[in-house]
């Protein structure tokens, strides 16, 4: 087991020093498997594997609990994937593990595979207080799938019924934080904490949303008084957690490590799953290398749309690209504070390499990067851009995984009358830069304006900010990528009627040229395919469609 854990840390690059991480105090953790916890939760994962290593299981239970506390540390560092791995080792030496079910949830739903998440939910399903913890994840299952209405009612319908509950509380308000509302966030954690002023939960929980608004000394003493409250109640796991984040925030250099009540029995015996080296880079990402200097391929100014009759605005400047804020498992976009960015749609292509978007996206920008629904990001660079057909094509730097990407064999042409969805970031600045929105229409027609053969009438809602988005029929096909929308004002000015619902798509054979890749042609007549409903397709494409951030000159 020792050898394993050793492996474990060079693995993560790390040279662990628990003595020169931790606070004094006089909480005495009752093994180093709680110490590994309290780290885990203060975010410290170098000091957990520190701590987990000296751990020797003794029973089933411990081994699972060992192999658990592994997988968070990769949720941690935003690796899901291999953190299943280590749930799934928990389960086998404990199936019933609830912890490692709603865990491997969780990492299901970082993947953005809701549907698993879901049944793995249901298997967990305790009958004691843990059937919150289950409700939340249900919960966030609602809400990257847009569903927000229901997954606020999900908790409240479970908060009217128990008010004073601090985990309930504390579920609801990381739900508001997850949608990036931190003052919302803290209005609610302030005005429940009135129903439960001895939880150390609640409190701790104010620590973390005020450190979100950027209040750091008023977390540093909400972080110190959680860690009191825990203490208190006996919980002194989650006591050195809370102490071990306020020192940290505070820059206090400490001595000692948390005090371990020494093993009753000999080691046993663990085998892990074994893995891959992870760099540093992996556990704290470096800033990202500059752009290099690539001149984009530019085709001659023939508009294809006249933009008084079509409205392709770019979704208007937001001074700071921090606003709206992200989770925190998400990588932030790689601009100095204060950068005025717009912001709209693409799709991931070319296994992961290429983004296709509209030109007028990315006009006027001078630093480029992109976002998945999974939290995944990657700055580009314009190699492409037509002028003729309003599309352009991004390179990225740090491909994004071939997983996360639409093959050309998905690609198919619109039929009149066909369902469809449409993916993108509309109005993000408002609704959120995280994860995408989707709407459902119909093709109306088959061409665009004065019959364009180039583009097709839908009627699938959409606003700034889902310029360059994917329309895909409900078999997961790709059929082109929104450009724009009637201009109402216009035609109301000219013929005293405004439309509605009447948007355009670039269909895809534009694109197909666009790309010039031999085995990129549309298929009009395909395979049979399975229907999917749109949450079947939202939780397939939630890491192809990304957000385009475009800074601006």
């Amino acid at each position: 087991m020792k050898r394993y854990i050793y492996a474990f840390a060079f693995a993560l690059g790390i040279t662990v020093s628990i003595a020169n991480a931790a606070p004094k105090g006089p909480i005495t953790l009752p093994s180093q498997l709680s110490a590994g916890y309290a780290y885990i939760d203060a975010g410290m994962y170098k000091e957990a594997v520190g701590a987990l290593k000296k751990f020797d299981p003794k029973t089933d239970g411990q081994i699972a609990d060992l192999n658990i506390a592994f997988g968070k540390i990769y949720l941690g560092i935003d690796q899901p994937q291999k953190a299943l791995k280590y749930f799934d080792f928990a389960l086998e030496h404990n199936p019933a593990s609830y912890q490692a079910l709603v865990l491997s949830a969780d990492a299901h739903i970082k993947l953005g595979d809701i549907k698993e998440a879901k049944k793995l939910l249901q298997k967990a399903q305790p009958k004691d207080r843990g059937q919150y913890e289950v409700a939340y994840y249900e919960a966030l299952c609602d809400e990257v799938t847009g569903n927000s209405t229901g997954a606020t009612k999900r908790l409240q319908d479970l908060l009217d019924k128990n008010p004073k509950s601090d985990k309930l509380i504390v579920f609801m308000a990381k739900l508001q934080m997850q949608r990036g509302q931190p003052q919302e966030a803290m209005n609610f954690l302030s005005q429940k904490q009135l129903l439960a002023p001895n939880s150390g939960a609640i409190q701790d929980a104010i620590g973390d949303t005020l450190l979100a608004l950027g209040q750091k000394d008023l977390a540093i003493q909400e972080k110190q008084q959680a860690s009191r409250l825990y203490a208190a109640a006996g919980d002194y796991e989650k006591a050195q957690s809370s102490l071990l984040v306020a020192n940290k925030l505070s820059g206090k250099k400490v001595a000692a490590a948390p005090q371990i009540a020494p093993p009753q029995e000999p080691p046993a015996i663990i085998e892990l799953v074994p893995e891959q080296k992870i760099s540093k880079k992996e556990i704290k990402p470096e800033s990202a290398p500059k752009i290099s200097v690539r001149p984009p391929v530019e085709e001659g100014r023939q508009p294809r749309y006249a933009d008084t009759i079509i409205d392709k605005r770019q979704q208007n400047a937001v001074p700071e690209y921090e606003t709206p804020p992200v989770p925190s498992n998400f990588n932030r976009f790689p601009f100095p504070s204060g950068t005025p960015i717009s912001g709209g749609s693409g799709i991931v292509i070319d296994g992961g390499k290429k983004v296709i978007t509209n030109r007028h996206v990315i006009e006027g920008g001078k630093d480029f990067a992109v976002r998945n629904g999974l939290g995944e990001m990657s700055r580009a660079r314009v190699i492409y851009k037509s002028q003729a057909e309003d599309i352009a094509i991004l390179e990225l730097d740090d491909p994004l995984p071939k997983e996360n990407s639409i093959s050309s064999t998905q690609f198919r042409v619109a039929k009149a009358g066909g369902d469809v969805v449409v993916m993108g970031y509309p109005l993000w600045h408002v609704l959120g830069s995280s994860t995408p929105s989707i709407t459902n229409g119909v093709v109306a027609k088959a061409t665009g304006i004065s019959e364009d053969p180039g583009s097709f009438q839908l009627t699938a809602k959409i606003n700034k900010g889902n310029s360059g988005g994917p329309v895909f029929d409900h078999y997961g096909n790709l059929l082109g990528i929104t450009v724009g929308k009637l201009n109402s004002d216009e035609i109301k000015r000219g013929n005293g009627v405004a439309p509605e619902d009447v948007n355009f798509a670039i269909h895809i054979s534009r694109i197909n040229s666009a790309l010039k890749i031999p085995d990129s042609r549309p298929v009009t007549n395909s395979e049979p395919k399975k229907f999917m409903n749109s949450e079947d397709i939202y939780q397939m494409m939630i890491g192809k469609v990304v957000m385009v951030a475009v800074a601006l000159e």
